[in-house]
């Protein structure tokens, strides 16, 4: 729950296709009146646990606007 807005997350990995580099996503999903938001950010598999807390900081900075 960030800002009082509850979130599904995932962690997600593939390969891009550019250059065969193991990618994460990192994935932030609500659902709020009819309408579904996702918040997705995206690291080299390598970097993923050094950014993660800027990943949560940006997450909980997020709001719904009416």
């Amino acid at each position: 729950t960030f800002n009082g807005i509850k979130f599904k997350w995932l962690v997600e990995t593939h390969k891009n296709e550019s250059n065969d580099i193991q990618m994460h996503n990192y994935d932030f999903v609500t659902f709020k009146d009819d309408k579904t938001y996702i918040l997705t950010m995206v690291t080299f598999s390598y970097a993923f646990d050094t950014v993660k807390h800027l990943f949560d900081k940006i997450a909980s900075s997020f709001t719904l606007l009416n």
